[in-house]
């Protein structure tokens, strides 16, 4: 029974800080971000995905390292996306990340990671 409590209050907090990214800004922003990266719940791949589409960099990379820290699978379409960002930093976290989610050691180009996505479909 605990685990059935603690697994719904988890869903409840992750609802809550998945709102607050639509009402926060600046460092608040970011701080939601990196605490739904240490939720440890497929509940919070979604609201991180949509920050890689963020307009402020460090959002961005923090949704990154974030989605790394969950090691969903998941997230791995979205991150492969992110290794085309318009910043490097993004783009070497997100490479980061698939390689800690996936165990795979390819380069940080997104056309070997789609090949490799596709194949394991």
């Amino acid at each position: 029974l605990d685990g059935v409590v603690s697994k719904r209050l988890q869903n409840i907090a992750v609802g809550a800080l998945a709102h607050m990214l639509s009402q926060s800004i600046g460092e608040t922003r970011i701080l939601v971000v990196e605490t739904l990266g240490d939720s440890n719940s497929d509940e919070a791949i979604e609201p991180l995905v949509s920050q890689l589409g963020d307009g402020q960099v460090k959002v961005r990379r923090m949704a990154t390292i974030a989605l790394g820290r969950l090691k969903r699978p998941g997230a791995i379409e979205a991150l492969i996306q992110a290794l085309e960002d318009r910043d490097r930093g993004v783009r070497t976290f997100a490479w980061r990340a698939l390689r800690t989610i996936t165990g795979q050691r390819f380069p940080d180009q997104a056309d070997a990671w789609r090949r490799w996505f596709a194949s394991e479909k």
